[in-house]
């Protein structure tokens, strides 16, 4: 069906309210998604062919990030199952990839194409996007694996990628048509000299009848024609079929990576108080111990309201003693209340961050 979902990376970022946010940290090689960001109205970061780390949790809290959807290769995934500190961590997919030398391959897709394959113009728009949501409905991707993004979201968001993918530079549409209907469709971008499949589908009504092998084709004759060397590909690892067609026509298994979704919820939701904390310089033990007393001191209701509480130590000690603490609140789709928030020092350097759950959500939910 498709390879997988595209991302816009960009070196700084701004909040939800319009407020100036630090750069990333590249060491991590956490991005910035703002088209992610954009479509769920959360705060999205994108990490390809990272690591679970402490580095990561650092990044993520530094950025304020609501959810990281990371990729690690499936060579250093086990190494990458200590997680990310502070943080809740779930395994979205497994994502396959495949790539051929279009000028080298032997092609066993030896039947006829069935429809005319084109390339689209921007009257296609309308028919592409219906096609796109007739292909992609219920289709399961990382993102429907997480409560926090909307389902209808989803959807949406392959019909615009579809969309923007019409005359942009470097990006091609290809379309299988059958009369005056649309019944597949193929998008790739050319960089260098390779070029990469990103996203396609076929109508239901016409799988299995040879549409999806007449679009590859017409997309490795292209890239023949181009002089382009190397066609990549990539999907969830369990789906089969697609994976079929692409060793028939001479693609061979690459690599893989381990897609998970650290649900950190750093910046959505209502700040609901504001604390200023005395830590110790080199006792990470104290500082946690203080981090509470300052909580119940200043925040004694909220803190009534607490279930659960976890504060996590990233990178104390640093060189002061003076620290802040914004708490934020969001409900989840389940109903649970949940509470987060990042310790910094006074030059707003990360030293760690508190998470919690309320008492009244859990007293609801066993009720």
């Amino acid at each position: 069906m498709n390879n997988e979902d595209q991302t816009l990376l960009s070196g700084g970022v701004t909040g939800s309210a319009g407020e100036s946010v630090a750069p990333v940290r590249n060491e991590s090689k956490l991005e910035y998604s703002r088209l992610d960001s954009e479509r769920f109205g959360l705060r999205v970061f994108r990490a390809h062919d990272s690591a679970l780390s402490r580095e990561l949790a650092v990044a993520i809290a530094e950025n304020e990030c609501d959810v990281a959807i990371v990729r690690v290769s499936a060579e250093s995934a086990l190494s990458s199952l200590s997680g990310v500190p502070g943080f809740e961590v779930r395994h979205a997919d497994t994502l396959v990839y495949y790539d051929c030398d279009p000028g080298r391959v032997n092609s066993k897709l030896t039947t006829p194409a069935v429809v005319e394959v084109r390339s689209a113009e921007r009257r296609d728009e309308p028919a592409l996007i219906a096609l796109v949501e007739r292909a992609f409905a219920n289709y399961p991707s990382h993102y429907v694996t997480n409560e926090l993004f909307r389902p209808e979201l989803v959807l949406a968001g392959y019909m615009q990628w579809a969309s923007n993918f019409i005359d942009s530079p470097n990006r091609e549409v290809l379309l299988a048509q059958e009369g005056d209907r649309l019944v597949g469709f193929l998008t790739y971008v050319t960089r260098d000299d390779a070029i990469e499949i990103v996203l396609n589908g076929v109508d239901p009504e016409w799988r299995g009848r040879g549409v999806y092998g007449g679009l590859l084709r017409s997309a490795l004759a292209r890239a023949r024609q181009a002089g382009v060397h190397h066609v990549e590909v990539s999907t969830q690892i369990n789906n089969y079929t697609v994976q079929r067609a692409w060793q028939r026509e001479g693609f061979k298994l690459s690599a893989a990576f381990q897609t998970y979704h650290v649900n950190s919820m750093l910046h959505a939701g209502d700040e609901v108080a504001v604390l200023q904390l005395h830590l110790t310089n080199g006792d990470s033990d104290k500082n946690v111990s203080s981090v509470l007393k300052g909580l119940q001191v200043q925040a004694p209701t909220l803190v009534a309201d607490f279930s659960r509480i976890e504060i996590t130590n990233l990178v104390f000690p640093i060189d002061q003693d003076e620290y802040g603490v914004g708490v934020r609140a969001h409900v989840s789709k389940s109903g649970v209340r949940r509470y987060s928030g990042v310790i910094r020092d006074s030059l707003g350097r990360v030293a760690g961050v508190l998470s919690a759950e309320s008492n009244n959500s859990k007293r609801k939910e066993s009720a």
